[in-house]
């Protein structure tokens, strides 16, 4: 059952403000649920400062990479390999912030761990206490075997109802 608004209702703007996410959501499209979940997700993503943000200029238009905790991209996820329920899925990866990927000989810089530790659990906070059902595989992640990390990122059907507002879209 599509949402009928909106389930970015309650997901604040970016804390960037110089980068804030205007606009609208953009538009469920149950003929492309993929492509219009990865949309989506994308945009909450931007809106919660943990995404890449599209900003148009006297220069034209540029993508703005949030500082500080990584930055996530949202990928577009076959609707076969979503969980059984999901309303909205997309495959989330996380990428360090460059000073905190490993340098040309293989050496990881000083606080990496740190910076992985805290850039995920950003993540996993903001987005599970906006509702949605965060899964990663289940062999533990380091900054020394992996280059990033993937979720699978969705909101089951009655989340994204109960994101909408009751005004309809914004």
């Amino acid at each position: 059952m599509p949402a009928t608004g909106p389930i970015s209702a309650k997901i604040p703007s970016s804390p960037y403000r110089r980068y804030r996410v205007e606009g609208r959501e953009p538009h469920h499209d149950p003929t492309t649920p993929a492509l219009s979940s990865r949309e989506i997700v994308a945009f909450h993503l931007a809106r919660l400062g943990l995404g890449v943000t599209e900003v148009h200029g006297s220069t034209g238009l540029r993508q703005v990479v949030p500082d500080g905790s990584g930055v996530c991209r949202a990928h577009t996820l076959e609707e076969e390999a979503w969980p059984r329920g999901a309303e909205l899925c997309a495959l989330v990866i996380w990428e360090p912030d460059p000073p905190f990927r490993p340098t040309g000989d293989g050496q990881l810089p000083d606080r990496t761990a740190e910076h992985w530790e805290t850039g995920t659990a950003r993540i996993e906070e903001l987005l599970a206490s906006h509702g949605y059902i965060l899964t990663r595989r289940e062999r533990p992640i380091s900054p020394t075997t992996d280059h990033q990390v993937a979720y699978l990122a969705h909101l089951p059907a009655q989340q994204s109802d109960a994101l909408s507002p009751a005004g309809g879209p914004r």
